[in-house]
């Protein structure tokens, strides 16, 4: 047994003399974590119901708007976040342990569009539109560095870029900026035929985020980030992706 599994043996049998509590919350974001029966369910929840189980700990959690879920965790009124998105800006109120999941972004227009994009710069001169304020819509601003042309829109939810695309209501040419695991899902569960991805952008792993200004999500972390690992390492962690139609492509990469 290499050092490194054996220092992961130690933490997960490490005893404490009583359970400790963390608080998880989470929003609504299927495919990755959605509630059903009022009970978190999705990937995110159940690896981390399987981590907690391994170390005796006694998770709780709760589904809540994004920006209320990260200001609980950035104030200690909660330990943990997921699914998120490492940003630098993110560090000074939490760390954030490996990936356990791997998507991406992806520029979606009209089909009757017929737009063919071979890279970024075949969207020059697009209105291109995003939920906000969030992760994406970072990510889509950062795209002006390479494509100054964009002109771009916040909507303050995931649904409201599809449908105005849909409806025609922004300036021609168009597209919407999404996670396109997210973006097909929401397409295929609402019936719409009319959108496809027109160009996938780069990948975005989602972790654990852990408040820095919880004592217990402090006590913890370094345990639960390595039972992580020992979960890709295992294969346990495939497995629980796979439950929920993912697939090996959608393990994160390297850390």
């Amino acid at each position: 047994m290499n050092r490194f599994a054996l220092v992961v043996l130690a933490m997960l049998l490490c005893p404490q003399a009583q359970a400790e509590a963390l608080h998880f919350v989470t929003e609504e974001f299927a495919p990755f974590n959605e509630s059903q029966d009022g009970v978190v369910a999705g990937p995110g929840g159940e690896i981390a119901r399987s981590i907690c189980a391994a170390l005796a700990l006694d998770c709780s959690f709760e589904s809540l708007p994004l920006r209320r879920a990260i200001e609980m965790v950035e104030t200690g009124r909660a330990d943990a976040v997921f699914s998120l998105a490492h940003t630098p800006e993110r560090d000074a109120t939490m760390r954030f342990t490996q990936p356990f999941i791997r998507s991406g972004y992806a520029l979606f227009t009209r089909k009757d569009q017929n737009h063919s994009a071979a890279n970024l710069q075949d969207f020059a001169g697009f209105t291109v539109a995003a939920y906000g304020p969030s992760g994406t819509y970072s990510n889509l601003a950062a795209l002006q560095q390479t494509v100054p042309s964009l002109q771009l829109v916040q909507e303050l939810t995931f649904e409201a870029p599809f449908r105005m695309l849909l409806e025609g209501r922004y300036p021609e040419p168009a597209a919407v900026f999404a996670n396109w695991h997210v973006g097909l899902l929401w397409l295929k569960s609402h019936g719409i035929d009319g959108i496809a991805v027109a160009f996938p952008d780069k990948p975005i792993d989602y972790c654990y985020a852990f408040s820095r200004r919880s004592a217990a999500a402090q006590r913890q972390f370094a345990r639960f980030d390595a039972a992580l690992g020992a979960m890709r390492s295992n294969g346990a962690l495939l497995a629980i992706l796979a439950k929920f139609d993912f697939a090996e492509s959608d393990l994160p990469g390297d850390r």
